[in-house]
């Protein structure tokens, strides 16, 4: 019970964490929207960016596994 107890409190906790940081990126997000040309780009620019950097991520990882089964 004690267990079950824990695992429902930490639950909780996660969430209340999340969507505290969330809520706190929604606020800096509309308190700043218009004052940045840079974020604009930035908005642009990061889902690529993103998207590129996890292909080389995850290329490095695999080659690096290949090199150990051979």
């Amino acid at each position: 019970m004690f267990g079950v107890l824990l695992v429902i409190a930490y639950g909780l906790g996660m969430a209340a964490t999340l969507t505290a940081a969330g809520l706190l990126l929604v606020r800096l997000r509309d308190r700043f929207q218009g004052r940045w040309r840079l974020a604009r780009r930035w908005q642009a620019i990061s889902p690529p960016a993103t998207a590129a950097l996890i292909i080389v991520v995850g290329l490095g990882l695999a080659g690096r596994a290949l090199a150990g089964i051979a």
